[in-house]
């Protein structure tokens, strides 16, 4: 941690962090301000951008190490958070060539994949980390906020990783371990959510649209909007089980029930899902 070159990439993330918070968490009040704020964090982005080309592999120094796992948490964080609330694409070879193949190196690393999560969970869970998350209203801050909302969205540039069959059956053995809790937290207090639940399950394993009984949107929404990466499942498994939830609940309607919580989520209180 103390050698010089590690210590000079430190410094880097450092300030790396200090222009995303100062573009993320600060309510501009016009877009100039805003502009500003972008073309100070894409100044600094550009050079760590030019640290990583200038190895012979995709990290920060020759090979993996310590520097790269210091960057890591909020590097991830910051993409997803960008991408939702100011429209802004990290991930992009044409004009981030280091980082672009960073995050493709270390998604090639088993250690790493236990530990990623996704865009949908960042963007919901750092507002109260972060004290607020503010978006700038453009229009493609708006395209790109509906993309990762939509749960259908499998484009997104969150991540490189292939899907494996084996993802769907994951997602729906975790529902069936927590099902008990999933229900005893839900907003729809009835049976209609546990056959709504059934309905969404078949479509995940089977592709199959079973018509869900009505009312029972609201209470799937919940869910969908609940599940997290990789606290639940891995990434490619909540995207399938966020996409059928959501198939499911449009089939029976458009209720959206309780909001994400943007100052606290004690809607994820672990304590109410009992001893695992």
């Amino acid at each position: 941690m103390q050698d010089k070159q590690v210590y000079e990439l430190r410094k880097l993330e450092r300030k790396l962090f200090n222009a995303w918070c100062r573009w993320l968490c600060y309510p501009s009040r016009n877009i100039t301000d805003d502009n500003a704020s972008r073309d100070n964090f894409i100044s600094v982005l550009k050079v760590v951008d030019q640290k990583l080309l200038e190895t012979p592999g995709p990290y920060f120094l020759a090979e993996f190490s310590v520097v790269d796992s210091i960057f890591i948490p909020y590097v991830e964080r910051m993409h997803a958070s960008l991408f939702y609330y100011k429209g802004f694409s990290m991930r992009d070879k044409t004009k981030f060539p280091g980082l672009t193949a960073w995050f493709s190196g270390i998604e090639s690393r088993d250690t790493y994949m236990g530990t990623q999560s996704d865009f949908h969970t960042h963007v919901h869970d750092l507002p109260p980390q972060m004290g607020g998350c503010y978006e700038n209203g453009t229009k493609e801050q708006e395209e790109c906020k509906n993309r990762v909302d939509s749960c259908t969205d499998f484009s997104l540039p969150e991540s490189s990783v292939e899907e494996k069959e084996e993802n769907k059956y994951l997602a729906a053995e975790r529902v069936l371990k927590f099902k008990d809790y999933i229900l005893q937290v839900n907003p729809c207090k009835d049976e209609t959510i546990d056959e709504g639940l059934r309905c969404a399950l078949t479509y995940l394993l089977s592709g199959q649209l079973i018509t869900p009984p009505p009312g029972c949107d609201v209470g799937l929404r919940y869910i969908k909007e609940r599940i997290n990466v990789p606290r639940d499942m891995s990434l490619w498994s909540a995207r399938r089980l966020r996409e059928a939830l959501e198939l499911t609940a449009a089939a029976a309607g458009s209720g959206t029930g309780q909001p994400i919580p943007s100052e606290h989520r004690r809607d994820q209180n672990p304590a109410n899902f009992g001893k695992i």
